[in-house]
């Protein structure tokens, strides 16, 4: 029995020709350096000032149809809001609950404006806001 004739075909297959990312008029040295040059002269991204963007009072909506809205504020100024989105098929946005939340060395007049923000205008009660139907 001979064993050179079970395998007919070839055994191993030659590999597919690699593809070329470079143009072929340039040396991947210099595609390097041209890329870490240009990253070198790219403007500096702006950073904000930290203590600016510190939020002092948040307030959190419930609506009817399950979404949530968070917005944080830094005195009267809007930092960020965030929605979530609710699961009910009501195409309803009316409010349900309202929650505002001071955060220690919040400033009395930026609690009094978001205080007048809720649907009671209760400016006297600056620690805990809440209106739940």
């Amino acid at each position: 029995m001979k064993f050179d004739k079970i395998y007919v075909g070839r055994g191993i297959a030659a590999p597919t020709p690699v593809r070329r990312t470079t143009h072929l008029g340039e040396d991947t040295g210099d595609t390097f350096a041209r890329i870490l040059q240009e990253e070198r002269d790219a403007a500096e991204a702006e950073l904000q000032n930290p203590e600016n963007s510190e939020p002092d009072t948040i307030v959190t909506r419930v609506l009817a149809d399950g979404s949530v809205v968070t917005r944080a504020y830094k005195g009267a100024r809007l930092i960020s809001e965030t929605t979530t989105h609710g699961n009910r098929l009501t195409p309803s946005k009316a409010l349900i609950a309202e929650q505002a939340t001071y955060l220690p060395g919040a400033a009395q007049s930026a609690a009094a404006m978001l205080a007048s923000l809720t649907p009671q205008g209760a400016a006297e009660r600056t620690e805990h806001i809440s209106n739940t139907l």
